[in-house]
């Protein structure tokens, strides 16, 4: 019997030292349910997993913004008429950092919670996605932070009931 224990035991050691790890990414002041979680993979990069299909399913209105590069990047300016979901999806293959967000260009809004929302900020490749409700202004995209090359692109979504 004590056999078995310690077997047990030991299968439960190896299986949790050589599962996947997945990490938080995302940074800022957040309000809920917006939040976002990457994987840490290794190249090639696969499209990500959006965990938030699944905790909040929701109805793709529209993409707004797709775009792919290497290094940073900002992206033209883009009006939100009304308050609006957007989802965020990244991939990406950089080595060191990775930052990316949305800034409110309303320069009153620089220090509240819709001033500047953080998606991404991983060290590595990672692929993923994340929610935020944003106010109507104007606004851009910007990878801060990148030595590698990704792919991004943001969707309205409408949430199900």
């Amino acid at each position: 019997m004590r056999s078995f224990i310690w077997l047990t035991i030991l299968l439960f050691i190896l299986v949790a030292c050589t599962s996947p790890v997945t990490q938080p990414t995302s940074t800022g002041e957040i309000t809920p349910p917006i939040a976002s979680a990457a994987t840490q993979l290794s190249s090639p990069l696969p499209k990500p997993d959006c965990p938030f299909e699944t905790l909040y399913p929701g109805t793709v209105i529209k993409e707004i913004l797709r775009t792919s590069g290497s290094g940073t990047y900002t992206s033209e300016p883009f009006k939100l008429n009304e308050k609006t979901s957007l989802r965020l999806h990244w991939v990406q293959s950089s080595q060191s950092e990775f930052l990316m967000a949305i800034t409110n260009l309303d320069s009153a809004m620089e220090n509240t919670s819709y001033g500047k929302v953080n998606f991404a900020l991983s060290v590595g490749p990672s692929a993923s996605c994340g929610d935020y409700e944003f106010i109507p202004g104007d606004y851009q995209v910007l990878i801060e932070k990148a030595d590698g090359p990704w792919e991004i692109w943001i969707e309205i979504v409408r949430y199900n009931k």
